[in-house]
C-alpha cells in the first residue's frame, strides 16, 4: 500500500500533500518507531504533567481544612476507580491539535489496517468502526483500569489507616498522573491508525490566519477525531 492511498477520502489538495509530504506506512512491528519519538516522547510529558499538576491543585483545595486523611475512605477508593477513565478521556483529548504536522515531519508514521487485524480482536479502539477520539479514549481508559485499579486498591491496603494530608494528595496525583502516561501512547496509536488520519487531517484543517484562532478551532473539534 502507497501513503497516497490514505488520500482516497480527502479533497485533492489533501491528496497530493500527503503523497508528497506524507509519513511513510509502517507495519507494527516495530511499535518503538510510534512510540519513541519526540511528538510521543513531548506529549506524554506534558500529559504526565497536567494530569499530576491539576489533581494536586484540586485535591488540596478541596482538602484546605484537613490534615490528616482516611485511606480506605469512599473519596480515595473513588478516586482510585475512576481516575484511569476520566484521564483516559480528558489526558488525550488534545492530541490531534498537532498530529497534521507531526505526520508531515514524519514524527508519527499512519498505521495500515492490515497490520492491526491482530489487535483489534483484543483492543476494541483500534477498529476503524469507532470514529470520536473521545470513545476511543474512554475505552482506552476502561482497559488501563483493568491493572492500575487492583494495583491502587492493592497499594492503599498497604498504607496505614490514615495518611498525612500532603502524602495524600502527592500519591493521588501521581497515580493519575501514571495513569496518563499508559493512556497517551496508546491514544496516539489509535489516531494514527488508516482509517482516522485522513478524517483528521480534514477536521484539523482551517483557513484561519491567526495562530490563536487557528489552534482553537483546533482545540474544539479535537473530540470528533
Amino acid at each position: 500500500m502507497k501513503s497516497g492511498d490514505l488520500g482516497l477520502h480527502l479533497p485533492e489538495q489533501h491528496r497530493v500533500n500527503i503523497r508528497r509530504r506524507g509519513a511513510p506506512i509502517v507495519v507494527l512491528p516495530p511499535k518503538i518507531r510510534l512510540c519513541l519519538n519526540t511528538f510521543t516522547i513531548l506529549q506524554c510529558a506534558f500529559g504526565a504533567s497536567v494530569s499530576f499538576l491539576v489533581p494536586f491543585s484540586f485535591l488540596s483545595l478541596v482538602l484546605a481544612g484537613m490534615t490528616m486523611v482516611t485511606t480506605m475512605s469512599a473519596q480515595t477508593m473513588s478516586i482510585a476507580i475512576t481516575s484511569p477513565i476520566i484521564c483516559g478521556v480528558l489526558a488525550p483529548i488534545f492530541i490531534p491539535v498537532m498530529l497534521p504536522e507531526a505526520i508531515a515531519k514524519h514524527q508519527v508514521v499512519p498505521i495500515p489496517h492490515d497490520a492491526l487485524r491482530g489487535y483489534e480482536r483484543f483492543f476494541v479502539f483500534l477498529r476503524p468502526t469507532i470514529k470520536y477520539g473521545i470513545v476511543r479514549n474512554a475505552l482506552i481508559g476502561a482497559y488501563v483500569s483493568l491493572f492500575m485499579v487492583p494495583l491502587a486498591l492493592f497499594i492503599l491496603l498497604l498504607l496505614p489507616d490514615r495518611l498525612d494530608k500532603l502524602a495524600f494528595v502527592t500519591l493521588a496525583s501521581s497515580y493519575i498522573s501514571v495513569n496518563a502516561l499508559f493512556v497517551i501512547p496508546l491514544s496516539i496509536i489509535s489516531f494514527c491508525t488508516e482509517a482516522n488520519v485522513p478524517r483528521i487531517l480534514v477536521i484539523m484543517n482551517n483557513n484561519h490566519t491567526n495562530k490563536v484562532k487557528h489552534l482553537l478551532f483546533r482545540a474544539l473539534y479535537c473530540p470528533l477525531c
